[in-house]
């Protein structure tokens, strides 16, 4: 390996302790210094775990007071409409029969005729039943009479060989009719029922047709 001197930089020639040049003394070269062995930064020592932070719970909220007592409010209206009004639209009994033409459960059927009422003079009024001997169908016509004017319901009910009872009412105006589908070729009873604006309800017609009417 080359060397050069330390003051005036003319190389050395083999191991001359003075330079040739300058004169200059050239240091001995010593045997290089061991290498320092290296050391590792130390390891860190574990401490202790460190507990995952908990989330808080999400809170839960509760209904606005105002949307409570709308809901009872709601809730209430409900019930009340279950229990009162059905019986405020139930049809009530007059005289042991119900609006619209609705023969009570409790009457007895039968097809054979029963006897009439008497109506007070000056109160009668007449009512003309048929039925077609083809279709059955039975027509029940006002005719009028006296009384028409304090007449307040006029019910007609047929009573067919089957077993079964229809019902209908008709206006206390001339010539209103109903029909109702009789039996065909068959016994049919017809009634029909006069209620005045006093209340009082007479049978004013209890009639029978047989097969040949």
């Amino acid at each position: 390996m080359a060397r050069f001197c330390g003051k005036c930089g003319a190389p050395l020639v083999g191991d001359t302790q003075f330079c040739e040049e300058c004169g200059a003394p050239v240091p001995s070269e010593g045997p290089p210094p061991p290498p320092q062995p290296m050391t590792s930064a130390p390891a860190p020592v574990p401490g202790p775990a460190t507990p995952p932070k908990k989330e808080p719970a999400p809170s839960k909220k509760s209904l606005p007071l105002p949307l409570i007592i709308g809901a009872g409010v709601v809730i209430v209206i409900i019930i009340a409409a279950i229990v009162i009004v059905p019986g405020l639209i139930s049809p009530a009994s007059v005289n042991g029969f119900l609006p619209g033409g609705t023969v009570p459960p409790t009457q007895t059927f039968s097809l054979e005729p029963g006897p009439v009422d008497t109506v007070p003079s000056g109160n009668t009024v007449a009512v003309q039943v048929s039925r077609d001997p083809y279709t059955g169908i039975i027509t029940s016509l006002f005719a009028g009479g006296p009384g028409q004017k304090v007449v307040q319901a006029i019910e007609i009910t047929v009573m067919r060989q089957d077993g079964t009872t229809l019902s209908g009412n008709i206006q206390p105006i001339l010539l209103s009719e109903v029909q109702l589908q009789g039996t065909r070729r068959g016994v049919d009873r017809v009634i029909v029922r006069v209620t005045y604006e006093s209340g009082e309800t007479y049978k004013i017609l209890d009639r029978q047709f047989s097969f040949n009417d």
